[in-house]
């Protein structure tokens, strides 16, 4: 038995010319003229299979050899006879919508999980009933239902405080760059206490009386005194609060991975401040909200400074200083090529230098 890599390679030759075999199969050719004719026939019969949608994967492969050889035409230079049609299917395409898709959750298999002994999944013990947290209610869910939708309602339900304290914590993290909890992930016994339990509290309470509204929490805090404090802590807060979690002062942020890329567009007069529209490649010059993220390979300017990894989520960015991140901005090909940009007028309030 050959070892892995070690297969014997595929026979292309036979998958190109087996419509050739099937065509010949009751009459052989005795001269070069009857082969052409079998080679003639074979591509006709390949063609109109085409057509009808019927064409296989030996079929596919004989054309495929013909026209990357320029064998057969394939070209509207070539074919000038077919031009309209093809103007005309364009025209045709471009009017058809494009389909919106959303993703969905489709019921799935019923059952009640079993509890593992001191978490160790080859040790099951009992089944535990689907339920909601039993701190606030220990009803199990209905068996024929899989739960999702009493899960959904249970998350929203008047007596759970937890979604809306979550929820608010993570939007004051992002505004101040700490929760009034730190560990945005974590509520639980292994996570921080609250720096402002009144606070989150209130903030909670406000965010459902404000129908869940991000935008409307988001214009809370942005005009709120906290935000608005200067960034220079007084005498007694550096000995009181070094770490400002009471903020007394405005806290300084570094900048994150994105805003660098497009602070870097932006001098350079090259940011396109176009909104909506659907993701582009990491080499265009739109702002980095709108650049598509791969698991594999990842944005090497990005990732040398902290943008999150996609491969699981994380509730707050890791904050770090490096060399890497000085030698990026000196060395990385994105950052050489801005210069090199046709359009390099400034505008933002950016300074031009004149010659003198």
């Amino acid at each position: 038995m050959p070892g892995p890599g070690q297969e014997p390679p595929t026979d292309h030759a036979a998958e190109v010319t087996s419509p050739l075999f099937e065509q010949a199969a009751n009459n052989a050719p005795t001269n070069l003229r009857e082969l052409a004719d079998i080679y003639s026939a074979a591509l006709r019969t390949s063609i109109r299979a085409w057509q009808d949608a019927t064409m296989s994967d030996e079929q596919a492969n004989f054309l495929g050899f013909f026209v990357h050889r320029g064998l057969l035409p394939n070209s509207l230079r070539e074919l000038a006879g077919v031009a309209p049609l093809v103007v005309r299917y364009r025209e045709v395409e471009a009017g058809v919508p494009v389909p919106v898709r959303a993703p969905g959750i489709l019921p799935g298999d019923v059952r009640d999980q079993e509890l593992f002994e001191r978490g160790n999944h080859k040790r099951p013990l009992e089944a535990v009933p689907r339920r909601f947290l039993e701190v606030i209610d220990a009803t199990p869910y209905p068996r024929e239902s899989d739960g999702r939708q009493e899960l959904a309602r249970d998350l929203l339900r008047p007596d759970n405080p937890l979604t809306a304290r979550v929820a608010v914590n993570r939007i004051w993290h992002y505004i101040f760059g700490r929760g009034i909890v730190a560990t945005p992930d974590n509520f639980g016994h292994h996570g921080e206490r609250p720096s402002h339990p009144e606070l989150l509290d209130y903030l909670a309470t406000r965010f459902v009386d404000g129908g869940w509204s991000i935008k409307t929490m988001i214009r809370l805090l942005v005009t709120s005194e906290a935000f608005c404090r200067s960034p220079v802590p007084s005498p007694e807060a550096r000995t009181f609060d070094p770490d400002n979690i009471f903020l007394s002062h405005a806290p300084v942020r570094r900048l994150e991975a994105e805003a660098i890329r497009d602070a870097l567009l932006e001098v350079s007069g090259q940011l396109d401040l176009q909104m909506f529209g659907p993701s582009v490649d990491e080499g265009s010059t739109r702002r980095s909200v709108y650049v598509l993220v791969r698991r594999a390979p990842t944005n090497p300017f990005l990732a040398a400074f902290d943008a999150p990894v996609p491969f699981t989520t994380e509730g707050h960015r890791a904050v770090t200083n490096v060399p890497a991140q000085s030698l990026t901005l000196m060395n990385a090909p994105f950052v050489h090529g801005l210069p090199r940009k046709e359009d390099r007028s400034l505008r933002g309030g950016a300074c031009a230098t004149t010659p003198v």
